[in-house]
């Protein structure tokens, strides 16, 4: 539960940069058509994002640990979001 995150794990705050998988699509689009919106440039950011880290939480809840990843052959963490994108990290970075 929300209140689980809040208790039972340690806030952190990373301050990053994020940029589109499809920025500058346009551009590309006159060299080879991709999938997509053609963005020109600026699908750009900067945030600063607070909360549990995400191995912590597979580790206590899940049970997972380096080792498990390994012999289990778990590759990837995938997230499915409520308008039916989804999108994956390597099991390496969660």
């Amino acid at each position: 539960t929300l209140e689980d995150l809040k208790s039972r794990f340690m806030r952190r705050e990373v301050t990053t940069t994020i940029q589109c998988g499809g920025n500058r699509r346009a551009e590309l689009d006159k060299i080879e058509k991709t999938s997509g919106i053609p963005w020109g440039e600026g699908a750009i950011s900067n945030a600063k994002w607070g909360g549990v880290y995400l191995r912590e939480v597979l580790m206590h809840c899940a049970g997972l640990s380096l080792e498990g990843v390994e012999w289990g052959g778990i590759k990837h963490v995938v997230f499915h979001g409520m308008d039916d994108m989804q999108a994956s990290i390597p099991i390496e970075k969660a």
